[in-house]
């Protein structure tokens, strides 16, 4: 039985629910660019977060399954353990219906121009209504030309690559 809630109760319940909902909003946003057409995005933090992830869950479980007094800080911690398993799975990628990167679509109709930068930066230059252009990522050497032979194939009435390498 769970018994009367108390205030650290309420605030472990709102910040669980707001993990729950960001996942959930990272699961909407894959779905709805579509499937993976070329993974190019690295993620330093991948095995820590995978790791913690793991931790956070598996404690969290322990803690909801075996104690009436912490359990729904058990179930925050396992939400929390969510968030981190959707941090280390996301990268940039190129998508069915566009480029998905930093919890953010944006549709190959939209992208102008690009380029790669001396760095390798994936540079994007949008129409002028979505108000942003910039780097979206680095994408690694020996990928750039299927990146850019991607890009040609999907961004219509662009000029292409500046500088193609």
């Amino acid at each position: 039985m769970l018994g009367p809630l108390r205030i650290l109760d309420w605030l472990w319940l709102a910040m669980g629910l707001v993990c729950a909902a960001g996942v959930a909003a990272e699961i909407r946003g894959r779905q709805r660019a579509g499937a993976v057409l070329l993974d190019i995005g690295f993620n330093p933090r991948r095995e820590m977060q995978l790791g913690l992830g793991v931790l956070m869950a598996l404690g969290g479980c322990y803690m909801a399954l075996t104690s009436s007094k912490f359990r729904i800080q058990g179930l925050c911690y396992v939400a929390w353990g969510m968030v981190q398993f959707a941090s280390a799975t996301h990268r940039l990628q190129l998508r069915q219906a566009g480029i998905f990167g930093r919890r953010k679509l944006i549709r190959w109709e939209d992208i102008v121009e690009y380029h790669f930068d001396p760095k390798g930066d994936l540079v994007l230059k949008l129409r002028p209504n979505k108000g942003w252009s910039g780097s979206v990522g680095r994408v690694d050497y020996v990928q750039r030309q299927e990146v850019s032979d991607l890009l040609a194939s999907k961004v219509q009435g662009g000029e292409g690559p500046k500088n193609p390498e």
